[in-house]
């Protein structure tokens, strides 16, 4: 997950630009960086519901009230609706904060 974070990074440097890394905006740069984008956004993404789900599952006082299927039902439907408004919220924000900033 780390290096998917990471990746994240500087595939985001490498869309918008970057005077650090002297990355011009070239559609060469932009393509790559949406590559190296939907790549680490599957590391990031695929790997957090497991664990979310084990770790649920190993606390003793959920896990006595509620059977794992339920669990499982519950985790998934909580994780799908926060990234659903993840991926609603994050356009507006992010088109707010370059209005104000700059990319």
């Amino acid at each position: 997950m780390l290096i998917g974070f990471k990746l994240i990074a500087v595939s985001m440097l490498m869309i918008g630009g970057s005077d650090f890394l002297q990355f011009q905006k070239q559609p060469v740069f932009i393509f790559l960086g949406l590559c190296i984008l939907g790549l680490s956004v599957g590391m990031i993404t695929i790997p957090a519901l497991p664990e979310m789900l084990d770790s649920i599952e190993e606390d003793q006082s959920i896990s006595r009230r509620y059977d794992i299927e339920s669990i499982e039902n519950y985790i998934s439907g909580l994780f799908i609706g926060f990234q659903s408004v993840g991926e609603a919220a994050g356009p507006i924000t992010s088109s707010i904060l370059t209005d104000g900033f700059g990319f």
